[in-house]
Formats: structure tokens, C-alpha cells, sequence
């Protein structure tokens, strides 16, 4: 993880979860070993357009490489936070939701083609439902096509769909459409709860034992049946097995009453019965990260297992600090391992990141 070709890379987010300016501050001493470097500091927002290549200076002696910001002409999604953004099929960049300007949140969905460089609209099929726009929600791509959303806040008053939310929906491609545009369609996923103590008759919480796992953690899913607590500023990723199970997992986030949580909890996608799973409670006498909001989570293997994905976790916050560790969650031992406790220097890493929340991370190939 402190190699040159790190597989978790992040980009700072001038965001806050609370509505009051939160800010970082950092010392703009250098060394006196680096005066010949000018190191870059790295912000993109979506705003006007998708920045797809990042500014920086390196120097080094007499050698410099110079690269620069790029963005796309025409028409393009406004100024938002807190949106929702998936990679599909390796060429496209979905992007939907979010809040911008006013607290306003538009439920356009956008998508970018990376190779032309160019935003459309991304249409949606006729006759379809489609979640209410919201921000804070986590998504991520499915194996095959499409995406796999969950939670977020709407700022609704009134239910269904009111504040923080604990709904699961599939997003899936369609083939063709009469405009000559790729189409979509939004499913929303009714899941049920396993291995967690359920009631005979029906989700009645109040009829569960009060140190169950199902008490302090799960609610209401859809209005139908159990899951994991809504809530917004969590982070999610898919996983998928060697025999091709896909799962997508959640962990953390915000509550509505600003509760920090810590709990993971997966879903398995490719089956007719989804059903939610309560990996880890955050009970356990054993390493484990702070509970925390705002941070980041992929899925990658790692140079000790690499045909062992496991869940990267970097960053985010909990009411009064900032964090800057890493942690990795083996979804198959059900078990948190450090891998970096956010300190500077650490192994071949001249410095750590500044520890920081909204943040973005992506695996590199």
C-alpha cells in the first residue's frame, strides 16, 4: 500500500458531512532535501464538465513531466456534491444525483464516454421506476454491466422515501433504444435478512431481544422487510468469488440522529432472492477501524493473497477527527487487518496523505 504504484489512489474533496465549513490545515514548510520538488495538491469537483486528466508539476534535477487538466466542450452536468458516479463497461462514467447549488438535487442521470470524451443524457426506459434523487448514497459497477446502489439522504419530509435511506436498487443497461442512445432501467430490490434471529410472524423488532444484532442494527428495507440502518456517507463495493458469486458490500456511514457506525453488511446481486447478511457488528473483541463516515472502500487483492480480494478502507471521519489509516476486511476469515496507521514515513512512502473525509479511491489495473 506505500508502494510508488499504489493500488488505493484518493483525491482530496473540499466536502463536509455536517453543515458548517469543516477545514484541514497543513504546514507549506518544505524540506530542505526536496526544495527541487513541487508537490502538487490534487482537487477535482464535477462541475461544468468531468475533469479527466489531473494537473501536476514534477520535478526533479533538470527532468520535469508536465501533465494537465482536460475537460469536455458542450453541454454537462451541474456544479453538485455527494452524486453518484460508477464506471460501466470500462467505457462510460455514470453519474446521477448529488446536491448542488441551494440544496437543490437533480435526478438527471449523465453519462461520460471516456473515448470520445463527450456527456449525453442517459435515457431512461419508458414506464420505468426510478429512486428518488438523493445524495451521500454509495454505488458501484456490477460484473457484466449495470450498477448497484444503496442508501443516501433525500432531504424529504415525507415518506416513502424520507431523509436517510436504506433502499437497495440495480441499474442495468438496455441494449437498444428508439433514440439511438443507450437506455437504462432502475430496479428496486426487495431483500430479506439471514443468519440474524427473525420473528415467526413478520419483522417486529420490538419482539427481539435487545443485544441482538438484528435490534441494534437493522430497520426497515423498502417498507417490506430488514437491512441494514439507513443511513448516508457510507461506503460500498462489489465483490465477486472465483466461483462467480457477485456481493456488494456496505460499511459505515451516518445515521439520521448523527450516529457513527461501523457495521458490514453484504448482498448477494446474482440471485432472485437477495438476501442482506450481517458480516461484521462491530461487537468484537478484535482489530477493528474506528467507526467512521465520509470514507472510501474497494475491492482489490493484495500482493500476500492475490487471488483473495478483500475490502480496502481508507480515510473518512467520525465527529472530531479526521482519519488517515487504511484497513483491509477479509470478507472470507471476517476479519480487519492495519495495513497503514495514516503515521508518515511508513515503509517506501516518503509521507502519507492528509487525513481527510469525501474522498474518492479506484483500483488500477
Amino acid at each position: 500500500m506505500a508502494s510508488r504504484d499504489r493500488d488505493l489512489r484518493s483525491s482530496l474533496l473540499p466536502d463536509s458531512d455536517n453543515d458548517e465549513e469543516n477545514q484541514l490545515s497543513s504546514s507549506d514548510e518544505e524540506d530542505d532535501e526536496h526544495k527541487e520538488c513541487i508537490k502538487p495538491e490534487w482537487r477535482s469537483t464535477i462541475c461544468g464538465g468531468l475533469i479527466v486528466l489531473a494537473v501536476a508539476l514534477l520535478m526533479v534535477g533538470t527532468a520535469a513531466v508536465i501533465m494537465f487538466w482536460s475537460g469536455p466542450a458542450g453541454m454537462a452536468p451541474t456544479c453538485r456534491k455527494g452524486g453518484v458516479m460508477a464506471v460501466l463497461n470500462n467505457t462510460n462514467i455514470f453519474v446521477w444525483s448529488g446536491e448542488g447549488k441551494g440544496g437543490i438535487q437533480d435526478g438527471t442521470p449523465w453519462k461520460f464516454d471516456v473515448k470520445e470524451r463527450v456527456w449525453s443524457k442517459w435515457l431512461q426506459a419508458d414506464g420505468e421506476g426510478a429512486p428518488p434523487s438523493r445524495w451521500k448514497a454509495v454505488a458501484d459497477t456490477i460484473p457484466g454491466g449495470g450498477l448497484v446502489m444503496f442508501g443516501g439522504d433525500t432531504n424529504m419530509k415525507t415518506e416513502p422515501f424520507k431523509g436517510y435511506l436504506n433502499d437497495l436498487w440495480i441499474e442495468r443497461p438496455l441494449q437498444k433504444h428508439p433514440a439511438a442512445n443507450s437506455a437504462y432501467k432502475w430496479d428496486l430490490i426487495n431483500v430479506t435478512v439471514d443468519d440474524l434471529p427473525l420473528p415467526s410472524k413478520g419483522p417486529d423488532l420490538n419482539a427481539l431481544p435487545t443485544d441482538t444484532p438484528l435490534q441494534k442494527h437493522a430497520q426497515a428495507s423498502n417498507g417490506l422487510t430488514l437491512g441494514p440502518q439507513q443511513r448516508r456517507a457510507h461506503a460500498g463495493a462489489t465483490l465477486t468469488t472465483r466461483s462467480g458469486e457477485q456481493y456488494f458490500y456496505i460499511y459505515g456511514g451516518r445515521t439520521a440522529d448523527s450516529g457513527i457506525l461501523t457495521d458490514v453488511w453484504r448482498v448477494r446481486l446474482d440471485t432472485e432472492s437477495p438476501h442482506w447478511e450481517l458480516e461484521w457488528s462491530g461487537e468484537e473483541d478484535a482489530p477493528q477501524p474506528l467507526p467512521r463516515k465520509g470514507h472510501s472502500m474497494v475491492m482489490a487483492n493484495t500482493a500476500q493473497k492475490p487471488h483473495h480480494p478483500v475490502l480496502i478502507v481508507y480515510g473518512g471521519r467520525n465527529d472530531t477527527t479526521y482519519h488517515g489509516d487504511v484497513w483491509a476486511f477479509d470478507p472470507l476469515q471476517k476479519e480487519w487487518t492495519l495495513l497503514h496507521d495514516g503515521s508518515s514515513p511508513q515503509g517506501s512512502s516518503d509521507e502519507a496523505p492528509i487525513p481527510r473525509d469525501h474522498h474518492v479511491a479506484v483500483v488500477r489495473d
